[in-house]
C-alpha cells in the first residue's frame, strides 16, 4: 500500500497483492498468506477481508490442479520390523518415539514437549495425555503391547536422576541418556532415520510428519470411522480426516467388493433365449415360472401377447 500509495484496504488492493505474490509462491503458501492477512487486518484495521468474494475466487482458481506434497507413510509391517530388529543401543529413543507417536498420531512438537508427568504407567498400558495441541484440543491415548511397554520402561530407567526438567525425550547415544532434551528438528528427522534403517527408496520423503500420517492411515485402513479419526488426530477439519478415509486401501477394497457382489448377483440370473415367434401361436402362454424369474429374450416378433402366471407364495 505504501508503494502504490493506497490509503484504504479494499478488495482490489488485497487481490493485487496476492496476484503479485502468486508469481513466486505456491497455492498453499497463498492460502497461508491470506489467512495471516485476514487475522492481522481484522485486528489492526477492523476490516474483514473474508467478505471479499473476488479474493476467495482468485485463491480457488489458483488452487486448481495443485497437488500438495505430503510425507510418505510407513506400513504396519515396516514399523514392526523397525521396532523388533533395530539395535536398542542405537535406536532405543527412536523406538519409544515411534511407539508413542504412532499410538497418538503425534506431531513433532507434541513429541518434543511431551512430559513424563502426563504419562501414567499402568501394569498393562500407558495412559498418555496431550494437554495442548496445534488445534487447542486436548487428547488422550493409550499405548499397549508388552514389548512396547518394556522398551518405554527401559528407556525411562536410563534417564539421569538429576535431569532438571520433565521432558520425556532426552538425548540417547551408545546406550546412555544425557540430560539434554531432544529438539524438534531431531523429531523432524524421525521418519528419515527409520526409512534409512529399512533401506526404503527416497528416505528424505519420510519426515517428522510421517508418523502422524502413518497412524491416521493405519487407523482408517482398519475400519476407523471419521468421527473417531478426528478424535484420534485432534483434527477440527472434516476435510482433512476425510482425506485419510478416501485414500484408505481397506475402504477402496470394501467398495470394490460391494460393486463386485452386485455384479455377481446380476450374473447369477441365466438368460433364456426362446425360439422366434414363428414357432408359436399369436398368444404365447408360458405355463409356469420358478420362484426366481429368469430373464429371457424374444426376437423377430411383433403383435403378440405373453401371459405370465406367477405364484406369489
Amino acid at each position: 500500500m505504501d508503494m502504490k500509495k493506497c490509503k484504504t484496504i479494499t478488495e482490489d488492493v488485497i487481490l493485487a497483492y496476492l496476484a503479485q505474490k502468486s508469481e513466486t509462491v505456491k497455492s498453499s503458501t497463498l492460502w497461508s498468506m491470506y489467512s495471516m492477512l485476514k487475522s492481522t487486518i481484522l485486528v489492526k484495521k477492523n476490516v474483514n477481508i473474508a467478505t471479499f468474494p473476488k479474493v476467495i475466487a482468485f485463491l480457488k482458481r489458483k488452487n486448481v490442479g495443485y497437488k500438495a506434497k505430503k510425507s510418505e507413510v510407513f506400513s504396519s509391517e515396516q514399523i514392526n520390523k523397525f521396532i523388533r530388529e533395530a539395535d536398542n543401543e542405537t535406536y532405543l529413543m527412536l523406538k519409544v518415539a515411534t511407539i508413542i507417536g504412532l499410538a497418538g498420531a503425534c506431531r513433532r512438537e507434541e513429541l518434543t514437549k511431551m512430559s513424563i508427568d502426563l504419562i501414567n504407567d499402568k501394569e498393562d498400558m500407558l495412559l498418555v495425555k496431550i494437554p495442548d495441541s496445534k488445534t487447542h484440543i486436548e487428547r488422550n491415548f493409550v499405548v499397549i503391547g508388552q514389548e512396547n511397554l518394556l522398551l518405554y520402561r527401559q528407556y525411562l530407567s536410563l534417564r539421569p536422576s538429576h535431569t532438571p526438567h520433565n521432558r520425556l525425550f532426552v538425548n540417547y547415544k551408545k546406550g546412555k541418556c544425557s540430560i539434554q532434551p531432544v529438539g524438534i528438528h531431531s523429531f523432524g528427522n524421525l521418519g528419515l532415520r527409520i526409512a534409512e534403517f529399512l533401506n526404503l527408496p527416497n528416505p528424505k520423503n519420510y519426515t517428522g510428519h510421517s508418523m502422524r500420517r502413518t497412524s491416521a492411515t493405519i487407523f482408517a485402513d482398519n475400519g476407523g470411522n471419521i468421527t473417531n479419526l478426528k478424535r484420534h488426530g485432534g483434527w477440527k477439519s472434516t476435510n482433512v480426516a476425510e482425506g485419510y478415509i478416501d485414500n484408505s486401501l481397506t475402504n477402496k477394497i470394501k467398495i470394490a467388493k460391494t460393486i463386485q457382489k452386485l455384479s455377481d448377483e446380476n450374473n447369477q440370473y441365466e438368460t433364456e433365449t426362446l425360439p422366434s415367434c414363428s414357432d408359436y401361436k399369436r398368444h404365447l402362454n408360458i405355463p409356469s415360472i420358478s420362484n426366481k424369474l429368469n430373464p429371457f429374450n424374444i426376437s423377430n416378433c411383433s403383435n403378440f401377447t405373453i401371459n405370465l402366471n406367477i405364484n406369489k407364495n
